[in-house]
């Protein structure tokens, strides 16, 4: 994940801010929402935009699908964690994600090949390939909503 800093209380930064009177307010805790709560020395709107076009790039399907599988390929050295959930639940998950990813969303080509990968390489991993698969929607979507 990547985030942009914040100046939270009682910090040396906090009180660095306040001495130099660049502190603007309290942080409110989401470091990923695209706002400061200081005056950075960047101009705002270049740092801004900037952290947005690192999270476009890091979140882009391709992008994120390709450090998927490297993950998946570091994960699959161990042995694999026990199935806790049921099947029923487990194949209404996939189901889900497949009519989302794999149907709905634009980016449904990249998301085939890297179902198609996940399967061919780390076919003792799928539950995490797919886990990971929401995860990076779920990236995307933000990255969306906070890029408008």
């Amino acid at each position: 994940m990547v985030g942009l800093l914040t100046a939270l209380p009682d910090t040396q930064l906090w009180r660095r801010l306040e001495r130099e009177g660049r502190l603007l307010a309290e942080s409110s805790g989401n470091n990923t929402d695209c706002s400061l709560n200081f005056i950075p020395k960047m101009d705002t709107a270049r740092l801004v935009e900037g952290y947005k076009a690192i999270l476009q790039t890091i979140y882009s399907p391709a992008e994120y699908y390709s450090r998927a599988l490297d993950c998946l390929a570091r994960l699959a050295q161990g042995t694999p964690e026990p199935r806790r959930r049921a099947f029923i639940s487990d194949i209404a998950s996939l189901a889900r994600v497949t009519l989302t990813l794999g149907v709905r969303d634009p980016a449904r080509m990249e998301f085939w090949r890297y179902i198609g990968r996940a399967l061919t390489e780390h076919r003792e991993r799928f539950a995490q390939a797919v886990t990971l698969a929401a995860m990076g929607y779920h990236f995307r979507k933000l990255t969306e909503s906070y890029c408008r």
